[in-house]
């Protein structure tokens, strides 16, 4: 069990709020709390919240297992959409705020998608409501 918990907390907090927690004060900084209204990748956040049919037969079938595996791919994807787009060091950069903010927005959105998916097991803790 002890094992388990820390694969749990390990992906929860090394994979997916790290995602938030790279994009989440940007956000603040930039878009004052609010997220772009442009979508800088409208296929990839399509193609996360339509994995939740195939998540959702895997929880139906019992196979949580696959779920988790999948959900877990996801975040890794987020994670490799953020570091190659690298927001801090655009942010470095005169005139590019709009480009961080456009980034951010996108793994924020991805960070939403994952938890509802994650939701049933995750602590309630992480099932707040937050605000930048």
């Amino acid at each position: 069990m002890e094992d388990f918990a820390a694969r749990v907390n390990s992906d929860l907090v090394g994979k997916v709020i790290n995602i938030a927690s790279r994009c989440a004060g940007f956000v603040k900084k930039l878009g004052g709390g609010t997220l772009s209204t442009h979508c800088a990748e409208p296929q990839m956040v399509a193609r996360f919240i339509a994995a939740g049919d195939d998540i959702a037969d895997d929880f139906e079938l019992r196979e949580f297992s696959r779920a988790m595996r999948k959900i877990m791919e996801l975040a890794d994807e987020a994670n490799t959409y953020i570091a190659d787009k690298e927001p801090w060091a655009l942010a470095k950069q005169d005139g590019r705020d709009a480009e961080v903010l456009e980034i951010c927005s996108v793994g924020i959105n991805l960070f939403r998608q994952l938890m509802v998916y994650l939701a049933p097991w995750s602590p309630p803790w992480l099932r707040m409501p937050v605000s930048f």
